[in-house]
């Protein structure tokens, strides 16, 4: 094997090294970038979970507000009527 023959080995060995280092550091890339975007999902879909158990308490407690206003009127009613 000549001197010649050695170097484009060598240069062709070194050349499939640095591609499959790119490769994997694009694959740790994208797994990166994966993993970012299930947090920020799990962070949003929590948040938003919360903000509507939020909203059912505040509707609860409209409701819970209105038929006690309602029985109240209801009361007074009564006992005009008597």
């Amino acid at each position: 094997m000549s001197e010649a023959d050695l170097k484009v080995k060598i240069n062709l060995h070194n050349d499939a090294i640095s591609h499959s280092d790119m490769h994997c550091v694009s694959k740790s890339v994208i797994v990166a970038w994966r993993r970012l975007f299930q947090h920020i999902a799990f962070i949003l879909s929590a948040a938003l979970t919360l903000n509507h158990i939020d909203v059912q308490a505040y509707y609860y407690n409209i409701m819970s507000e209105n038929s006690i206003e309602c029985e109240t009127i209801q009361q007074l009613d009564a006992e005009n009527k008597c």
